[in-house]
């Protein structure tokens, strides 16, 4: 949100100018719609940074120069009338410099010492006497003024080739470029310098990356003339004077000139806003174009090369756009409030590219408005996307997907470096850099060596229209789980019976170490009954004596690339049933089946013992009578209770049937809390006679 330190105006105004931010969002989410985005099924995203605006009402009402002293914390600016306001780097009034009159172009020396204003009248007398001003940029008091001829009022200024060359109007006459050496024993202003004809005070541009070179935008003067180009090799003159200019490239108006730092080329804002090449093809071609009737009116080119361009564009809308350097399509778009245009010769960047001054005036107020663009205005905020499964299995392949995203396009394959930190080992690898496509998409594969977490990183260093972008997403990998089973030998034994018990492991990578474990039902500790490698078919086998119901449990502990697996098997432990019967004479065989006799007035007597002792426990009774070739039930009793693990059966023979054959067995079922199988007693074969 924009902040206006001095100032009643609505809030509502001040906001316009941060509407950019939704501009690129929206921008972003054609550029998406445009591509195919992939699928992100974990997926984590690094925002961009945000940009910030600061509005500053200044203490003046015109701009007629700016200079950005970011060695001492100044901005210097002039009014056009008599005074330099300085503020410092954040547009707070530090001071101010007065008897300039009609101070207006400004300069600093190549070694920042000194600032040159241009002063186009002389208050002291009614003529019109401009004069040159040098000021001390530490104590901020003129220390040199250096006079021009009668009617001569200075304009623009530059320096290079050790001059300060200036361009100035002659009242009522036409202009020219003229030039005074600071280092000279007596620094004199000399005119008349340059043989191109100028019908007024053209503007001059000059860097230390292109030495001796001198850049002039002006008209001839002449009805329907254009505005020409002139370059100038200072270097190249005789008597002080500037060598012819090279031809002249037409314009339709010009309003602002500035260079590149590196004095590769040059920028002309007017109707549009176009770019000039020092060396090679001379002009290159143009940042934006503006609507019939509207134009550029400021240029100004940052450190790095970026260019930012403003004025009024089609519909009247007052903007102020940011291109990387011979880019048409702005990385950056910030429209002004309807009551606000930007000053011709408006914009200036801080050293480091990090600000992006505009100065404004306001339909409604007389006061100068000085914006001030923060953040990174050369660049265009870049929002990085990385997504991957959440999940994946170790030594199995599978993809990862990127994304960047932009309000700038991506002109040609933007490079991410690729990551990834290992939570096993704590260490970090590069994997393979990935080049994003046009639309900031990327993929790769990747295989996961061992469990565990890993994390994978991409970073954008940025580019020359992108800001840096990182994002990290995390993939958990998962052994893969081998085969492995246990079985025992039986699934039920009797009371003190050994059980053996094989573990059987798949094919693994690298470990084939097996432990088996019996757990009894009756609470007591886990043993440890056999651990080892498995033998070339994949089993360990082991023994161990049972007295309950027991668990046995096969684990394997897992390697790099096989997560642990574990399998069980229950096996139930019959009690000892102990069955004695009395009150027989005799025995017979009825085929291979001893029968017990007994008198058809007789008792039969079952007796009973469990082992262990099962106290006050049921035990189920059954006769059986065979007939017609089956035995069919003839008599159960429910519970025949224990006492100290015995009990007895008593079962009178009156009525049953002299000559038929009978079994009698116990049944003992386990009640809640024991910790055995049902068991069954044998049958016990029975006659009875006469």
């Amino acid at each position: 949100m924009r902040h206006r330190t001095s100032t009643g105006r609505s809030r509502a105004a001040a906001r316009v100018l941060g509407a950019a931010a939704v501009v690129a969002a929206l921008s972003a989410a054609a550029l998406s719609a445009g591509g195919v985005v992939p699928a992100f099924a974990a997926t984590t995203e690094a925002a961009p940074a945000a940009q910030a605006d600061t509005t500053v009402t200044l203490p003046i009402a015109g701009l007629a120069g700016k200079v950005v002293d970011a060695a001492h914390g100044h901005l210097f600016i002039s009014d056009g009338v008599s005074q330099i306001l300085v503020t410092d780097l954040a547009g707070h009034t530090v001071g101010t410099i007065g008897s300039e009159p009609g101070a207006g172009g400004m300069t600093l020396s190549p070694d920042g010492d000194t600032l040159y204003v241009a002063d186009s009248w002389n208050d002291a007398t009614p003529l019109w006497y401009g004069a040159i001003a040098a000021i001390d940029t530490r104590t901020l008091r003129e220390t040199a003024r250096y006079p021009l001829p009668r009617n001569t009022q200075p304009s623009s200024l530059a320096f290079t080739g050790g001059k300060l060359w200036f361009s100035y109007q002659v009242v009522g006459q036409d202009g020219g470029i003229g030039a005074v050496d600071p280092g000279a024993a007596t620094p004199t202003a000399t005119v008349g310098l340059a043989q191109e004809l100028y019908g007024g005070a053209p503007g001059l541009a000059a860097n230390p990356g292109a030495p001796d070179q001198l850049v002039a935008v002006g008209g001839t003067g002449r009805v329907g003339a254009p505005t020409i180009v002139h370059v100038y090799d200072v270097s190249q003159g005789t008597g002080g004077a500037l060598p012819p200019s090279p031809g002249g490239y037409p314009l339709d108006g010009a309003t602002d000139l500035t260079m590149n730092p590196d004095g590769s080329e040059f920028v002309v804002a007017g109707s549009d806003a176009d770019i000039f090449g020092l060396t090679g093809t001379f002009f290159r071609g143009q940042y934006g174009v503006a609507s019939t009737g509207f134009g550029w009116t400021s240029a100004a080119v940052a450190p790095g090369g970026a260019a930012a361009i403003g004025g009024g564009t089609h519909n009247d809308v007052r903007q102020i756009e940011v291109h990387p350097q011979d880019d048409r399509q702005p990385v950056n778009t910030y429209t002004l409030p309807l009551d606000e245009q930007l000053r011709p010769s408006g914009l200036a960047w801080s050293p480091d590219a990090g600000t992006l001054y505009a100065f404004t005036e306001s339909d409604h107020d007389t006061h100068l408005l000085l914006h001030l663009i923060q953040g990174d205005p050369t660049h265009a905020a870049t929002t990085a996307r990385l997504g991957a499964p959440a999940s994946v299995q170790a030594g199995r392949s599978f993809t990862v997907s990127g994304a960047l995203d932009s309000a700038h396009s991506f002109t040609s394959g933007a490079p991410v470096r690729i990551t990834r930190t290992s939570s096993v080992d704590h260490k970090t690898v590069s994997l393979p850099a990935q080049t994003a496509s046009i639309l900031g998409r990327y993929q790769f594969t990747d295989t996961l060596p061992a469990a565990g977490s890993y994390t994978y990183t991409a970073a954008f260093a940025g580019d020359v229209a992108h800001e840096p972008a990182t994002v990290s997403a995390t993939v958990q990998a998962t052994g893969v789980v081998p085969a492995l089973s246990v079985r025992t030998d039986a699934v039920t034994y009797d009371q003190g019976a050994t059980a053996r018990v094989t573990a059987h492991l798949g094919a693994t990578d690298a470990s084939r170490n097996v432990a088996i474990y019996a757990q009894p039902a009756d609470g007591s500790p886990r043993k440890l009954v056999a651990s080892g490698d498995v033998d070339a078919q994949g089993n360990l086998t082991a023994a161990y004596k049972v007295s309950v119901d027991t668990t046995f449990t096969a684990a394997y502990g897992g390697d790099a690339v096989d997560s642990p697996a574990s399998a069980t098997t229950v096996v139930g432990v019959r009690i000892g049933l102990r069955e004695t019967l009395s009150g027989g004479y005799a025995t017979a065989r009825y085929g291979a089946t001893a029968y017990a006799v007994f008198h058809h007035t007789a008792a039969l007597r079952l007796a009973l013992q469990t082992t262990p002792v099962k106290e006050g426990n049921c035990l189920t009774v059954q006769v059986q009578q065979y007939v017609s070739g089956a035995w069919r039930t003839r008599t159960t009793v429910a519970c025949v209770a224990t006492h100290l693990g015995k009990a007895a059966y008593v079962l009178s023979l009156r009525g049953l049937p002299v000559g038929g054959m009978f079994r009698i067995a116990a049944c003992w079922t386990p009640p809640r809390g024991e910790f055995n199988v049902a068991t069954t007693g044998s049958w016990q074969y029975f006659t009875v006679r006469r």
